[in-house]
């Protein structure tokens, strides 16, 4: 089982690889890199005109964008975004949740109200990384991913425990516990 998460432009890249299999080169054709599950923090799932990057990409903007290649039997899709984003507009996500539900496939958006962009990261001033990670770890279980009673902890441990760790003075203890959630969810560098 393969989950694939990303925030941003890593957002991108998880959706890019159940939306863009069709450019994978002649020699990998054989290999199926299709992830089971996503989980996309206001992702760069539209990189036309309409959503972000296009100009960079030129006029290979639509071929590269997820959100114009979305299929049936894509894994089931967590999507997480800020409706105070100012980077990735919202309407970005909320059309890549219609199109996925059009396509029959299921997917799951969350918003959150007031919240800008990476408001999933710990520390900020928006933060909701207690929230996204608890709906993660629900998402996870309900797919099979992990055991119900694993759901709640991380290596062997609570998450109160790791994240009394990411704000402790130690800085051995804050990059221990980093390391070790970024392992399991979803501390995504954008």
């Amino acid at each position: 089982r393969i989950a694939v998460a990303g925030g941003s432009a890593g957002g991108h890249v998880a959706a890019s690889t159940a939306t863009l299999g069709k450019l994978a080169e002649e020699t990998e054709s054989n290999v199926n890199c299709t992830p089971n599950a996503l989980i996309l923090y206001n992702p760069v799932c539209d990189t036309s005109m309409l959503g972000y990057g296009g100009k960079r990409l030129g006029t290979r903007m639509r071929e590269l964008s997820p959100v114009h290649s979305i299929h049936p039997h894509m894994p089931p899709t967590l999507v997480f975004h800020g409706d105070a984003d100012k980077t990735v507009p919202l309407e970005n996500a909320v059309r890549f949740k219609r199109l996925m539900d059009e396509a029959g496939n299921a997917c799951e958006l969350v918003t959150y109200a007031g919240a800008g962009h990476g408001f999933f990261n710990p520390g900020r001033k928006d933060d909701q990384y207690d929230d996204t990670t608890r709906r993660l770890d629900e998402f996870l279980t309900k797919l099979g991913f992990l055991a119900p009673s694993d759901s709640s902890m991380i290596a062997g441990r609570s998450l109160e425990q790791w994240q009394s760790e990411l704000q402790s003075d130690d800085a051995t203890a804050r990059r221990r516990a980093a390391e070790s959630i970024g392992q399991f969810g979803p501390l995504a560098a954008e």
